[in-house]
């Protein structure tokens, strides 16, 4: 990440483990398809903005814009990652 070079990852430091951050909108299951169709035309429109990207970078973040179907795959994902970590550690309930 640009201006961090030197942090190790949680990889780097033997944890099974990869801690994204994810920014998104979340909504109820089963919208209809022009409704998840404007969401990701606005989204994408969003995140294109000089204005957007600029706030991001000027807190050290980076633009990565996921349209829904890309999204949910990658918070899936993350999820299931982080279930697996914590069922082989010592973490309790």
């Amino acid at each position: 990440m640009p201006g961090h070079a030197g942090i190790k990852t949680f990889r780097e430091l033997s944890y099974p483990i990869s801690a994204s951050v994810f920014y998104g909108l979340i909504g109820p299951a089963g919208p209809p398809p022009d409704v998840l169709s404007w969401w990701d035309s606005l989204g994408r429109e969003l995140t294109s903005s000089q204005e957007f990207r600029a706030l991001v970078e000027a807190q050290a973040g980076l633009v990565s814009y996921k349209g829904q179907a890309e999204f949910n795959t990658a918070v899936r994902k993350a999820h299931s990652e982080f279930a697996r970590a914590i069922e082989g550690s010592s973490v309790k309930r």
